[in-house]
Protein backbone atom coordinates (compact mmCIF):
# COMPACT_ATOMS: atom_id res chain seq x y z
CA UNK A 1 0.00 0.00 0.00
CA UNK A 2 1.81 3.26 -1.10
CA UNK A 3 0.70 5.79 1.81
CA UNK A 4 2.61 9.01 -0.12
CA UNK A 5 0.41 11.63 -0.97
CA UNK A 6 -0.04 12.75 -4.52
CA UNK A 7 1.78 15.96 -4.55
CA UNK A 8 0.18 16.46 -7.85
CA UNK A 9 -3.32 15.92 -6.87
CA UNK A 10 -3.04 18.26 -3.66
CA UNK A 11 -0.93 21.24 -5.56
CA UNK A 12 -4.15 20.93 -8.16
CA UNK A 13 -6.70 21.15 -5.25
CA UNK A 14 -4.61 23.88 -3.93
CA UNK A 15 -4.98 25.92 -6.97
CA UNK A 16 -8.54 24.83 -7.71
CA UNK A 17 -9.83 25.97 -4.43
CA UNK A 18 -7.26 29.18 -2.80
CA UNK A 19 -10.02 31.68 -3.51
CA UNK A 20 -13.05 29.81 -2.43
CA UNK A 21 -15.00 31.18 0.48
CA UNK A 22 -16.14 29.09 3.43
CA UNK A 23 -19.41 27.91 1.43
CA UNK A 24 -17.86 27.39 -2.13
CA UNK A 25 -14.99 25.26 -0.35
CA UNK A 26 -17.30 22.94 1.18
CA UNK A 27 -19.66 22.59 -2.09
CA UNK A 28 -16.39 21.45 -3.79
CA UNK A 29 -15.14 19.28 -0.70
CA UNK A 30 -18.45 17.54 -1.44
CA UNK A 31 -18.45 17.31 -5.00
CA UNK A 32 -14.83 15.80 -4.77
CA UNK A 33 -15.57 13.35 -1.78
CA UNK A 34 -19.39 12.56 -1.43
CA UNK A 35 -21.84 13.90 1.08
CA UNK A 36 -20.99 10.24 3.23
CA UNK A 37 -17.01 10.69 3.48
CA UNK A 38 -17.48 14.63 4.45
CA UNK A 39 -17.35 14.84 8.64
CA UNK A 40 -17.36 17.77 10.94
CA UNK A 41 -16.31 17.37 14.48
CA UNK A 42 -17.82 20.32 16.24
CA UNK A 43 -16.88 21.55 20.23
CA UNK A 44 -19.88 23.86 20.30
CA UNK A 45 -17.36 26.83 19.83
CA UNK A 46 -18.72 29.47 17.66
CA UNK A 47 -16.30 28.66 14.36
CA UNK A 48 -18.17 25.58 14.41
CA UNK A 49 -21.67 27.09 14.79
CA UNK A 50 -20.86 29.15 12.10
CA UNK A 51 -19.53 25.91 10.15
CA UNK A 52 -22.88 23.91 10.86
CA UNK A 53 -24.91 26.75 9.59
CA UNK A 54 -22.96 26.91 6.36
CA UNK A 55 -22.80 23.42 5.83
CA UNK A 56 -26.48 22.62 6.62
CA UNK A 57 -27.06 25.33 3.78
CA UNK A 58 -25.85 23.22 1.82
CA UNK A 59 -26.72 19.44 2.46
CA UNK A 60 -28.66 17.65 5.34
CA UNK A 61 -26.89 14.53 4.76
CA UNK A 62 -23.21 15.48 5.89
CA UNK A 63 -22.40 14.19 9.74
CA UNK A 64 -21.61 16.48 12.56
CA UNK A 65 -20.70 15.05 15.80
CA UNK A 66 -19.65 17.02 19.02
CA UNK A 67 -16.80 16.97 21.18
CA UNK A 68 -16.51 16.77 24.91
CA UNK A 69 -13.74 19.13 25.27
CA UNK A 70 -14.64 18.89 28.98
CA UNK A 71 -15.30 23.18 28.89
CA UNK A 72 -19.23 22.74 27.90
CA UNK A 73 -21.13 25.65 29.77
CA UNK A 74 -24.01 24.63 31.79
CA UNK A 75 -25.74 26.60 29.01
CA UNK A 76 -24.55 23.99 26.54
Amino acid sequence: MNNKPNIELLNKWNDETKNFNPPDLIKWAINIFGEQNIVLASSLGIEDQILTHIILNISKNVKIFTIDTGRLFQET
